[in-house]
């Protein structure tokens, strides 16, 4: 294995980590985490509008991340009080299932 790098074996699974400190429920825990990261970062490319960017300038760039981050903040807060995954709430939105949220605003002051 590369100098610098910890490996260990969970049931069926090779687990790595640059993090030498890290002990084994440690190095399980961080990976049960790597899912949903990769589910965040699916959303915001497939739905939220994260890929082809083609902006000129770093200051759009920043408010189309800043209101994508947003989005995705709100879709999460309404999916976990629902219980549900994000593409079964995503379902439930369009087919009409799950009403779409009623966000209340006006304690948000909002540049114009």
């Amino acid at each position: 294995m590369a100098q610098g790098v910890k490996g260990m074996r969970y049931r069926r699974k090779y687990l790595a980590s640059n993090a030498l400190s890290l002990v084994g429920k440690q190095m399980r825990e961080i990976y049960k985490l790597r899912q949903g990261v990769e589910e965040a970062f699916r959303c915001l490319k497939q739905e939220l509008g994260w890929t082809g960017l083609k902006h000129r300038s770093s200051q759009i760039l920043e408010q189309h991340l800043a209101l994508s981050l947003t989005a995705y903040a709100i879709i999460e807060l309404e999916r976990h009080k629902t219980k549900h995954s994000f593409y079964q709430f995503r379902r439930g939105l369009i087919s009409g299932r799950i009403p779409v949220p009623n966000l209340v605003c006006d304690s948000f002051p909002l540049a114009a």
